[in-house]
């Protein structure tokens, strides 16, 4: 079945505003730690060092996602499709 209209690409404009979304939730995050960094404030709290670890990991996880190869591909062809 051939959809047309509004809804002939919808799975290429939700994959790419999740990559989209990923891209600048990544990007704040790095962002706003190296702000913090460059302030110089030391975090002594073991479990404020714990949690900021965690964001961390999981930012560089979710641009890892957007750099493999398979994701690159359908982000690329869907981006392709929809010009």
């Amino acid at each position: 079945m051939t959809t047309s209209g509004p809804e002939a690409h919808q799975e290429e404009r939700v994959a790419l505003a999740m990559a989209e979304a990923l891209e600048r939730l990544v990007a704040i995050i790095d962002r706003e730690l190296n702000s913090e960094a460059s302030e110089g404030a030391q975090i002594v709290d073991p479990a404020w060092v714990d949690a900021i670890a965690t964001v961390v990991r999981a930012a560089e996880s979710s641009s890892a996602v957007l750099d493999d190869p398979d994701v690159l591909r359908v982000l690329t062809r869907a981006s392709s499709t929809l010009r």
